[in-house]
């Protein structure tokens, strides 16, 4: 009998009241579209660590995405927040409404404060517990700083482990759930999921999103060179548009989403450069310039197509070095591709070789001879060849001396350079009357 009069109380008390909630008309008549859910507070709880808050927030959040507002990303809210000085809750909490709908682009912000989280754990009971209140703020010009929504609530959970007789299994089960962690995200999830409920359900008739594309100015391209670009080159965008959104640029359909940044207020700036194995031709620069909730206008910068041919030719083959007087002879053969390239669409406007793609490489256009006289290996460059397959060092120098060769193509992309050879240096003419 005392049991179950003990299981009746725990469970009044477990159910506890609903949330306390206010709506103010605006809400329904004029509800607002764009909504951010800012850092949540905590100032009655000096011990609570603001990881929980945050995790509190990404719960809360991830239960009011169900609503019908367009809500801002949190890394986003947070990301803009930083960049314009309010990077805790002291500074945000002090910020004017209005300011922070200009700043993140919104119509409204969420607050929400965490007043109470309980762990107690008697031996024969437990009772968790979070209470809190969160506020929809107006921020749109001339309403700044009126409390569309409130809602009060505290949720609660009282159990035990062995609360009847034939309750073991239940009651070990029980033990496992109530881990510290796992307890935290049950009471913090029932919680958040009864405070968003609270949101009346016409509102949801009366928003009417409407989509924001941004305005982009101009696309401008600045390239190393004229004709392909090669390893190591850089392509440079400048994007002028609407500020406080997020830039992006295309090559082609080659490379896509190459991100930029704003510079300045409404200026935008990305650079890619050049990777061994890039390969397209005919790419048109395309730029893009998104809101934070995703609508994108899309601009296509004027000026001809960009053509990389970064595949590096073959190394050469078949090093040899013989020593001739007081000189060095080098002689090698080119590298060979080992497959045909394929043939292109008749509609193709892009061919695309990737590295270790089918496609040979690109012919020799020369070489560049490199030489290293003591160890460690220190090669230098000491000449270059353009179009014969041999190569003489006039001064070698005394001592062991080592060679490496590599192939450069037309564009200026360089092979891997051969495996290096070493020769002893060779002898200066013997002068007359000298023993050879």
């Amino acid at each position: 009998m005392k049991q179950t009069m003990c299981l009746l109380w725990l469970a009044a008390l477990a159910a506890g009241c609903g949330p306390d909630v206010e709506v103010a008309e605006d809400l329904k008549t004029s509800p607002p579209e764009r909504v951010a859910v800012l850092l949540f507070e905590a100032p009655d709880l000096e011990d609570r660590d603001s990881t929980e808050m945050r995790f509190v927030r990404r719960i809360f959040y991830s239960h009011w995405a169900n609503l019908p507002f367009r809500d801002m990303p949190l890394n986003l809210v947070d990301m803009l927040l930083a960049k314009n000085g309010l990077d805790d809750v002291d500074k945000v909490r002090g910020a004017d409404p209005e300011k922070l709908g200009e700043l993140l682009q919104v119509d409204a912000v969420v607050q929400g404060e965490v007043t109470s989280i309980s762990n107690i754990a008697p031996l024969v009971a437990y009772r968790r517990a979070m209470g809190g209140e969160f506020r929809l703020v107006d921020c749109r010009p001339g309403k700044g700083g009126t409390v569309l929504w409130r809602s009060d609530h505290e949720e609660s959970e009282w159990g035990g482990p062995l609360l009847e007789s034939g309750q073991v299994i239940t009651g070990i089960r029980r033990q496992i759930e109530n881990s510290s962690a796992v307890a935290f995200y049950r009471i913090c999830d029932r919680f958040c999921r009864r405070i968003v409920e609270t949101m009346p359900p016409e509102v949801g008739q009366a928003v009417k999103p409407q989509q924001h594309v941004p305005q982009i100015g101009e696309v401008e391209v600045r390239l190393p060179r004229q004709g392909p670009l090669a390893a190591g080159d850089r392509i440079e965008v400048a994007l002028a548009g609407e500020p406080q959104h997020v830039a992006s640029f295309d090559i082609g359909i080659y490379r896509n989403g190459i991100p930029m940044t704003e510079v300045s207020p409404g200026k935008y700036s990305g650079t890619y450069t050049v990777q061994v194995g890039d390969a397209v031709e005919g790419a048109q620069i395309r730029a893009q310039l998104s809101t934070v909730f995703g609508e994108t206008a899309v601009a296509q910068a004027q000026g001809s197509p960009v053509a990389i041919r970064a595949r590096p030719p073959l190394p050469p083959a078949g090093l040899e070095v013989r020593a001739e007087g007081a000189g060095v002879l080098l002689t090698w053969k080119p590298g060979s591709a080992r497959a045909e390239a394929p043939e292109a669409g008749e509609n193709a406007k892009e061919q695309i070789a990737l590295a270790g793609a089918s496609a040979p490489p690109p012919p020799a256009a020369g070489y560049l001879v490199y030489r290293a006289v003591a160890t460690p290996l220190l090669f230098e460059e000491i000449g270059e060849t353009r179009g014969p397959t041999e190569f003489r060092d006039e001064s070698p120098g005394k001592g062991p001396v080592f060679y490496l060769v590599l192939a450069v193509d037309q564009a200026g992309n360089r092979s891997y350079p051969t495996p290096f050879v070493e020769l002893g240096a060779p002898k200066a003419p013997a002068e007359e009357g000298e023993p050879k």
